[in-house]
């Protein structure tokens, strides 16, 4: 019998991992720090080593050497992460390209109190 291979149209394609743990091992190699990329993902320390080692346990490897106080990337995770950040940075500009930037951003203005009142608080 005749299996597919991986670049067969009959081969299911393998789900990617969870994008919170695709977050976590970019941001850990990015900072090479569990605790710091904890902090920047607002998630606690044990959150991030507990995603990367799914992660790891999904794809079958360890991506981080962890030493005592210090962490190296594995030559699976140095070959791996620029791949991840080029997708991060591809759904970033997609996502402005289609949605624009946050409607949400402040605007500034600075006026004159007569130019204030006669002007812009009549069209606010």
């Amino acid at each position: 019998m005749h299996e597919p291979s991986p670049t067969t149209p009959d081969a299911l394609p393998r789900p990617l991992p969870p994008l919170a743990w695709l977050q976590a091992f970019e941001a850990a190699a990015r900072l090479m720090s569990f605790t710091r990329a904890a902090e920047e993902l607002s998630v606690t320390q044990s959150a991030i080593s507990q995603r990367i080692r799914q992660l790891e346990d999904r794809l079958g490897q360890p991506l981080f050497v962890r030493h005592a106080r210090s962490l190296n990337l594995t030559p699976a995770g140095q070959a791996w992460l620029p791949a991840l950040q080029d997708g991060f940075q591809r759904l970033q500009e997609g996502t402005l390209e289609v949605f624009g930037p946050s409607r949400a951003a402040p605007v500034s203005l600075r006026a004159t109190p007569m130019s204030q009142q006669a002007w812009l608080l009549p069209r606010l």
